[in-house]
């Protein structure tokens, strides 16, 4: 189950697992697959999963002149479970107008998710690439103490783009 879809009743359990779990934390984990596979690509999506009490990491990776992705699963501690190439779809196309503007501004999305989460205390459950009404952005979900906050940053001045914040 995707962490953005759990009950709510599940999100204290689900902050105080990754409370307790200690290192890496989803934003380690995020940085050490950029760095890891920076010549695969960028990520483009980034989600922690919750299946029967398990922590695992679902993320994309592409680049703007292919239409390919790069599916890795990773478990809790940042090991890869499962790694596949996949085609794009038309559905991506919104991520790939993204990536090409994170690549023009030469941004990693951990430092964006950082500027996005700013002095705020809690974790990253998910990160992705949008571009719509002509604005690319990363939009960012993290998990606190009070629940779910979906955040975003634009990806052409790495400034938060508070209209685009839900809590």
């Amino acid at each position: 189950m995707l962490a953005s879809t759990l009950p709510a009743q599940a999100v204290p359990r689900l902050y105080e697992q990754l409370a307790s779990n200690g290192p890496p934390t989803p934003l380690q984990i995020l940085r050490q697959v950029e760095q890891h596979y920076q010549h695969e690509g960028r990520i483009v999506e980034f989600e922690l999963e919750v299946e029967k009490g398990v922590i695992t990491y679902e993320i994309s990776l592409a680049r703007s002149n292919d239409n390919n992705f790069l599916e890795l699963t990773l478990d809790a501690s940042g090991k890869v479970l499962e790694r596949e190439r996949e085609p794009g779809e038309m559905d991506d196309e919104s991520e790939l107008e993204a990536l090409a503007a994170l690549e023009d501004q030469d941004w990693q999305v951990s430092q964006l998710v950082e500027r996005a989460i700013g002095q705020q205390q809690g974790y990253l459950i998910e990160a992705q690439l949008e571009h719509n009404i002509g604005i690319s952005y990363l939009e960012v979900e993290l998990l606190t103490e009070k629940g779910k906050r979906k955040l975003a940053v634009d990806l052409a001045t790495g400034e938060p783009l508070p209209i685009l914040q839900w809590d």
